[in-house]
């Protein structure tokens, strides 16, 4: 039998980043805002968990009525045509904010959005510089551990250099910054982790997401860095996320799981709504609070075994045919328990909103899970059809 493990890259010494923070922006320089920044409407009843996979129209309706002028400003946000970047990208639009999408390896014609190789020298800065907006959310990276293998120096660019380079543009233009980052900057030993614990990834991706943290406050202080757990939520394909990606495994005949690491599994739609609700709380002139680490993730643990068998019983596959495998990976370090102490955002944000952005791991992986499985079973009988 295949056994399925859940690891990224191996543990190695990390370089230094390699940037020079010379003339950088201090924390104390300010640049002055474009004078076309529209003024900022009132702040908005918080939106459910639901709220993010409706129709726009849908959420706009359910939206109070506010001035047509009013719309909030401008919001640059990369990675917008990933698993979170579409969740991202539809409650902002409802929410009022003129948005700008960025992505690279997906179509963006049919959502309206701008391709851009962020890993291109330079590429990050001119988006910022020519969209002047009022916040950047910057969720583009490559976390597949095939991508970081294969593309090495790519994937650096991307997740180290252009977090860097977003940062600094930022504070040149005076834009605030959240910058997403992930719990695998821990090493899962310490757990709960508050966001002041020392970070000591396991994987190259953790490191990348370490080195990108620390670019992006050294070159823009004001920006918020919110950690979240893994996620999944609405999608093309079920490879899209690793949770989702257990069908997959069990159509390939996987059927020994880890039982032994602790996950998070953590609704996309949820973290949009998370950043949606920083944004709009800056956007009222309460950015103090929001500047430096934040986490946010799922309030229930799952082993991947765990989460295999919720997979087989909505998909129809004997669960009894599932085996956990109980002791750590052999060949790739993997952090036992990355629990995420969330309170600090919980105390920015409040618990009353919050409250409502941690939707049910079964009941989330039904949303997405079931009308993928079923369009591959309808794909399937058409095929057999021609």
């Amino acid at each position: 039998a295949q056994v399925r493990s859940f690891a990224g890259e191996a543990s190695r010494t990390p370089k230094i980043c390699g940037e020079d923070f010379a003339g950088l922006p201090s924390a104390s320089s300010t640049a002055a805002r474009p004078s076309s920044t529209p003024r900022h409407g009132a702040g908005d009843p918080f939106m459910g968990p639901a709220a993010a996979t409706w129709p726009e129209a849908d959420l706009r309706a359910r939206l109070p009525l506010r001035d047509p002028i009013a719309v909030r400003g401008r919001v640059l946000v990369t990675g917008a045509s990933g698993l979170l970047g579409r969740q991202v990208l539809r409650i902002l639009r409802a929410d009022g904010w003129e948005v700008r999408g960025l992505c690279f390896s997906r179509l963006a014609v049919a959502e309206g959005l701008v391709v851009c190789d962020l890993s291109v020298e330079g590429a990050a800065a001119r988006q910022v510089e020519d969209f002047q907006p009022y916040a950047v959310v910057h969720l583009a990276a490559e976390w597949r551990p095939e991508a970081l293998r294969r593309s090495p120096a790519r994937t650096r660019r991307l997740n180290v250099d252009a977090a860097g380079s977003v940062a600094a543009a930022c504070q040149r233009c005076g834009a605030w910054l959240i910058y997403l980052s992930a719990d695998g900057v821990f090493d899962g030993r310490a757990a709960p982790y508050s966001v002041d614990a020392v970070a000591n990834p396991l994987s190259e991706y953790g490191w990348h997401k370490l080195h990108g943290e620390q670019l992006t406050l050294v070159a823009c202080p004001r920006a918020a860095v919110l950690r979240v757990a893994l996620l999944y939520g609405p999608c093309d394909s079920t490879i899209d996320s690793a949770v989702t990606s257990l069908h997959a495994d069990l159509m390939k005949g996987v059927r020994e799981v880890d039982a032994w690491q602790r996950c998070y599994p953590t609704w996309a739609p949820d973290v949009a709504g998370v950043i949606a609700a920083m944004l709009r709380r800056h956007s009222l002139g309460e950015g103090a609070s929001l500047r430096g680490i934040f986490h946010w993730q799922g309030s229930e643990r799952y082993t991947w075994h765990q989460m295999m068998l919720a997979v087989a019983e909505l998909t129809g596959f004997h669960a009894d045919e599932i085996y956990a495998v109980h002791a750590p990976s052999a060949v790739t370090p993997l952090p036992r328990d990355t629990q995420l102490d969330c309170s600090r955002l919980e105390a920015a944000l409040g618990m009353a909103e919050l409250a409502q952005l941690r939707t049910p791991f079964r009941e989330g992986l039904r949303r997405c899970l079931v009308p993928l499985v079923a369009a591959q079973l309808g794909a399937a009988l058409r095929a057999q059809g021609d």
